[in-house]
């Protein structure tokens, strides 16, 4: 009888056991490909953002613009990537949502700003705010801890003036508290 009992005792624990490690596997099985398309979904959101900053440059520049047309250009940026987010949404994370959509508001009001002094305040604002969510992407989907990793395996030591210049810069951010350049992370 004890030994049923045992015997008995061991099947439910191996039940029980398998079950585990199947859901497990299950659960790395999801985890990857989830982990791709939130990778596809932030890439595709990173060119967005690169694309819109090229075109606050041109509307933050370019006096041959009417209102109007400063209006409808940002306009089209704004509902392109605030579409892109809310059709995106269950992949995104929601600050990096809201970070995203609160820096690009009112972008085109900055060329009738009169004050140059608080306009390039504005302007730059706008920049480290892009830096910013650019260096959050980065975090999100895990490439600044990837660099880092791939930095000490390889060793690597760039150095010029370029890059020296590069680093001062950097640093300059890091300062500033601009996540992207401060790798908050580690």
């Amino acid at each position: 009888m004890e030994q049923a009992l045992i015997g008995l005792v061991g099947i439910l624990l191996g039940l029980i056991i398998s079950e585990y490690f199947r859901r497990s596997s299950r659960v790395e099985t999801f985890a990857k490909e989830i982990f791709l398309k939130r990778l596809k979904i932030y890439e595709t959101l990173y060119y967005k953002i690169n694309n819109a900053r090229s075109i606050a440059s041109d509307i933050f520049e370019n006096p041959e613009y009417s209102n109007e047309e400063r209006h409808a250009i940002w306009s089209e940026v704004v509902m392109d990537i605030a579409e892109y987010n809310d059709k995106h949404a269950i992949f995104l994370h929601d600050e990096i949502t809201v970070h995203c959509l609160s820096s690009l508001m009112g972008i085109d009001e900055y060329y009738y700003i009169d004050k140059t002094e608080e306009k390039e305040k504005h302007i730059q604002q706008f920049r480290d705010d892009c830096v910013n969510l650019i260096g959050m992407i980065k975090n999100e989907i895990g490439l600044t801890k990837i660099e880092k990793l791939f930095g000490k395996i390889t060793g690597a030591k760039h150095e010029s003036e370029i890059i020296q210049y590069y680093k001062e810069v950097k640093k300059k951010y890091k300062k500033k508290g601009i996540e992207a350049i401060s790798e908050k992370e580690e």
